[in-house]
């Protein structure tokens, strides 16, 4: 079993390959290549197991694209929790896999605000999360990752995920979907990026902003207000509904 730690990777080359400062163990296969352990920050382990148990393994969630990773199995674990929502998903012992980056992504696309106590989001709510937590990952996957500064693929090649990513790093500017500007806040000492239309609760007109799917109830009590929806629609009631069902986003609703 190989920990790869916070700044490891496996990299597949010929076994004769010169070795770097940072390259520690070799893994020499029977067709002249090797599997190459490099790790800047020496934080990564490797363990010899006689089972497929282990301490490291045993206190741990299931794999997010695994059919047992449901809303159901989130909304389960997390009553009576207080702690912040993204926490509560980057936590290795609720569901392993769900990092910083993809914490911010998935919580975005799923309308959450990231501080929320995770006891009190509902259960449909979850179903949405688990579905976005899912989506974000295949992505990711399918773009070999996301490289910010020393990830890489197993044939040293960099992921091209960060160039899709709609809130993470991108705090400043405008939101691709809002066009109001995301917002930066500091959760456990990490960087957290959202949207003040899709997060944060109100759009920039004052208009309350429901952060969850409301159904036809809610176009319809905006087309009774007299409300415009916010710029991202162009103010077709139709467009904003289709939108927040294809890109899973919330839409502006007026109770």
């Amino acid at each position: 079993m190989v920990h790869l730690g916070m700044s490891g990777s496996l990299r597949i080359m010929p076994a004769d390959t010169p070795p770097l400062f940072h390259d520690h163990i070799d893994i020499v296969l029977d067709n002249a290549l090797c599997l190459r352990y490099h790790d800047p920050r020496r934080f990564g382990s490797f363990h010899w197991l006689q089972s497929p148990r282990h301490p490291l393994l045993d206190h741990l969630g299931p794999e997010p694209l695994s059919g047992s990773f449901t809303g159901a199995y989130l909304y389960e674990r997390s009553r009576r929790r207080r702690i912040p929502v993204k926490q509560f998903i980057m936590d290795g012992k609720v569901v392993v896999g769900v990092g910083n980056i993809y914490a911010n992504e998935a919580l975005f696309m799923a309308g959450i605000h990231p501080a929320r106590a995770a006891g009190r989001i509902a259960k449909a709510r979850y179903e949405i999360l688990a579905g976005t937590i899912k989506q974000v990952l295949g992505d990711a996957i399918e773009q070999g990752g996301t490289t910010l500064r020393d990830f890489v693929g197993g044939d040293g090649s960099p992921g091209y995920f960060a160039q899709q990513l709609r809130v993470y790093g991108r705090e400043g500017q405008l939101c691709r979907e809002c066009r109001a500007v995301l917002k930066e806040i500091r959760q456990g000492g990490r960087s957290t990026i959202l949207g003040l239309i899709e997060q944060f609760g109100h759009a920039p007109d004052g208009v309350w902003c429901d952060s969850g799917l409301q159904g036809v109830g809610s176009l319809q009590a905006f087309e009774e207000k007299g409300i415009s929806p916010p710029p991202h629609t162009g103010g077709d009631l139709n467009l904003m509904y289709k939108k927040a069902i294809d890109m899973r986003l919330p839409f502006v609703a007026v109770d």
